[in-house]
């Protein structure tokens, strides 16, 4: 069936998405949250779900079905974007028809039932940056406990490090949050804010917090499995935001 209620997981990576949205679609009452709207796994799925011949083809067709397939049995659906993802789907909805001249808080609800949105977000972008960077490095985004390593996990070396880089990622991740934070201001929404370093901290605590901000019957009362996924972060991370944060001093004595 599709959903009575929707919410939205607005993030970026490294932000802790995969860790929340897989304990919350453990629970089998927050909905399916996934990247349904990545661009790869979009086009997969379409074809998967016969949604790329002919009349099917069309972005509704894709929509009806993320709408059913993000809902578990409580009527509640799931959706996680990160903010490139975002725009790359308001984009599609105005050409979706019924979406013209609506504005796109009017789209997003229009296309998600009864819209609740959810933002992740870290404190430490520094360590989000390097995470980021390293992750991209070894192709690995998350790691299931028993899981086999990255074979690219050896290819990363002291020269490997480049400061300029962390700085430049970090950047971008703040300007990523500005932009959600500007969207819901502009549209006056006021979303549940989780942030990472209490989502790693208390696991547990912040999935029963949203299922409880979801209005989930008997939330307190639900129990968290632990999570299957094993934590990425290593010596190395730590290695390189010291070296990071020596970057960042030279940089600032040299400006003064």
């Amino acid at each position: 069936m599709g959903p009575v209620l929707t919410y939205v997981i607005c993030t970026n990576p490294r932000s802790g998405s995969y860790l929340l949205c897989d304990g919350l679609a453990s629970t089998t009452l927050a909905g399916r949250p996934r990247e349904w709207f990545n661009h790869l796994s979009e086009e997969r799925r379409r074809a998967r779900w016969g949604l790329d011949k002919s009349a099917a083809a069309t972005y509704a067709a894709y929509l009806d079905q993320v709408r059913i397939r993000s809902t578990t049995r409580n009527g509640t659906s799931g959706i996680k974007l990160q903010l490139y993802q975002f725009d790359r789907l308001t984009k599609k909805l105005v050409g979706v028809a019924g979406y013209e001249g609506l504005t796109t808080a009017q789209m997003m609800a229009k296309a998600f039932p009864n819209i609740k949105y959810l933002w992740l977000t870290r404190r430490d972008k520094a360590r989000q940056a390097i995470s980021y960077l390293l992750a991209t490095k070894t192709g690995q985004w998350w790691k299931i406990v028993g899981g086999k390593p990255s074979k690219r996990e050896n290819a990363i070396d002291e020269s490997s490090f480049d400061p300029q880089a962390v700085a430049r990622v970090q950047e971008m991740l703040e300007q990523n949050d500005v932009a959600w934070q500007s969207y819901f201001a502009s549209n006056n929404i006021s979303p549940l804010i989780v942030y990472y370093e209490d989502l790693v901290t208390d696991y547990s605590g912040a999935v029963i917090r949203v299922l409880k901000w979801l209005g989930i019957p008997g939330a307190d009362a639900v129990v968290v499995r632990p999570s299957r996924l094993q934590k990425q972060s290593t010596a190395r991370n730590e290695h390189w935001l010291s070296r990071y944060m020596m970057f960042k001093a030279r940089q600032r004595s040299m400006s003064v």
